[in-house]
């Protein structure tokens, strides 16, 4: 598929390493390329419960895979074990490539419309099945009825 010359742009000027973007590193050792994983991602803290139970949810039916959540800014946040938390890779190639090689995720959810397309991107040329969910600012999706 032919990426579009704006994306094509974007990407090259999120190639090289940033000064301000710290190389991303995993704070979860492991090696996680011969279990399946499951990549939740929100962009919002506030949403990280709502993927969390979204996540445990799918433990409950599933319990021989991997699940990793990431999210732009941890904070104070943590997630119920068996669950991974990450801080989301920042859009340049060596970061986005670091966090793919690391998790090698099967499937990604993603939660919010805040897209990253370094990162989306990176996940289409490796097959990866994507799913958004919740997509739209709620509020703009239809007139409220009275």
């Amino acid at each position: 598929m032919r990426r579009p010359l704006a994306l094509k742009l974007y990407l090259a000027l999120n190639s090289g390493q940033s000064s301000r973007d710290p190389q991303w590193t995993p704070s979860t050792d492991g090696d996680y390329k011969h279990i399946p994983v499951v990549w939740f991602h929100c962009e919002q803290a506030q949403d990280l419960s709502i993927v969390q139970a979204l996540a445990l949810r799918l433990l409950e039916t599933r319990d021989d895979i991997k699940v990793v959540i990431t999210t732009a800014d941890i904070g104070e946040a943590g997630v119920q074990s068996p669950l991974a938390l990450e801080v989301v890779p920042s859009e340049n190639h060596r970061d986005v490539q670091a966090f793919l090689d690391h998790w090698s995720p099967d499937v990604g959810l993603w939660y919010g419309s805040n897209l990253r397309p370094a990162l989306l991107d990176a996940a289409f040329d490796r097959d990866l099945s994507m799913v958004l969910i919740d997509g739209a600012d709620t509020v703009a999706l239809a007139p409220v009825c009275k």
